[in-house]
Order: structure tokens, then sequence, then C-alpha cells
């Protein structure tokens, strides 16, 4: 028995399917639902899909966004989130740890990309917060920019936490994770995206960007700390 073909894609590529019913006698409708994803409808009709001549009538100016379609003969655009890379000269300052309070200052770089061919990426809305583990330490609102296709550019989250409880626990693992070197923080984003093709955008999506493990080393008990490691990729959630 023949398995079903598996085909590895690169990670955050876009995709393009071409479903085809194959029966003659007697069209049915069978729905399709793609869980966790919605995705364009660009082209659809009856008879074999023809690569060369159908793919002149995709409609890439306002194509429906579905998560569940039934169509005899139908093609797929699947949007993809950005990919996110926190950069390697972000700078730490931990100026203060005093009881249960903790004042500091990061500034992180994030190297943002649009892998979508067909597709610009706008983030009309982004917020970027700061913990060690699981204790929230500083929250910032970065200002709204658009990605063209296959196109990537840097921005820089600044936090700053003045004062900022924590408690005795947190104070006294970051000063000995300080001591030893090397801190751990998480750093998460929450970016409000539309999608672009043609004149037409798609509804506003929430794209979740976790950067978890960030280390931050420290050559003294003074200094500031920067990041070790070089760049990393962060997990992206649409």
């Amino acid at each position: 028995m023949t398995g079903t073909r598996l085909y590895r894609l690169p990670y955050n590529s876009t995709v393009q399917v071409v479903l085809q019913n194959t029966g003659i006698i007697a069209l049915k409708n069978h729905p399709i639902y793609l869980h966790g994803f919605n995705f364009f409808v660009v082209g659809r009709g009856l008879g074999n899909f023809n690569s060369k001549k159908d793919t002149k009538k995709f409609n890439l100016v306002d194509p429906v966004e579905r998560n569940t379609i039934g169509e005899p003969c139908l093609v797929l655009a699947l949007p993809f989130g950005s990919a996110y890379f926190m950069g390697a000269q972000d700078v730490l300052y931990l100026s203060q740890l005093v009881k249960i309070f903790i004042t500091a200052n990061w500034d992180f770089a994030f190297s943002v990309r649009n892998p979508n061919k067909k597709m610009a990426i706008f983030y009309d809305r982004v917020q970027s917060s700061v913990f060690y583990r699981d204790q929230f330490l500083s929250q910032t609102s970065l200002p709204p920019f658009h990605l063209g296709k296959k196109n990537q550019t840097t921005v820089r989250a600044r936090f700053v936490a003045l004062s900022a409880y924590v408690g005795d626990r947190v104070v006294m693992d970051i000063a000995g994770d300080r001591a030893a070197g090397v801190v751990n923080f998480n750093v998460k984003m929450l970016a409000w995206v539309r999608f672009k093709t043609g004149a037409w955008r798609t509804r506003i999506r929430l794209m979740r960007v976790f950067c978890n493990g960030v280390r931050v080393g420290f050559s003294s008990s003074t200094g500031p700390g920067t990041m070790l490691g070089g760049s990393g990729e962060c997990e992206v959630d649409l």
C-alpha cells in the first residue's frame, strides 16, 4: 500500500494549494476545513486545473477569507506571519535591586521579516512586555509599521522599570543570576496586523511573538549587560 506523500516546507513559507475533484459522473461538494488557520480563496471552477492558464485568472485583489469551504475545484492561498529574530546588540541596565523593587532599562532589537510573496503586512498596533520567568517586569508600545512583500526591517523595544514591585524572591533570584554572570529574560509581543494583496486588505488578526530564554551576560555587579549567543529566532503564533 502506497502512503500519502509528505512535503517538507520551509518555516513561514507561503503555500498555494489546489484541490481537484476528479468525479466526472456526479459532482459532490466536499467541505474543506483547515483547523487553526484562515485561507484566501483566489480561484475556483469546474474541470481540471491548468497551472499555465488558470493562474492568470486568480483574484489577488479582493479574495474571500475562509476557514471552511466546499467546492469541486478551488485554489487556496495561506498567509503566514512574520519571522522574528532577537538582535545581538541589546543592552540591559540593572541599576538597582532593593528588597522587593527593581529599577532597570532594557533595549531590545527585533529583526522582522515578511516571508509572503504576494501579501504585505500592516502592523496597526504593537505591544511588547519583558518578564523574568513568569514575573512581569515592564511593558511598552511600539509605533505602527508595515512590511512589503518579502521585506525586512528592524524595530526596537525599549522598556523601563522604575522601582517596580516584584517581590523579595524575584529580587533575590535576579541578583543571584547576575552574580553568576547570566540573567534569562522572556520577551513577548502582541501585534494587531492586516494582510494586504492588491487593493484588498484582510480583517485585523492578532499575532503573538514569544522570545523566551533571552540570555543577558554581566561581567560586573554594576556594569551593563549584553545579549549572549547572537541572534535567535522567536516563536510566532498567528
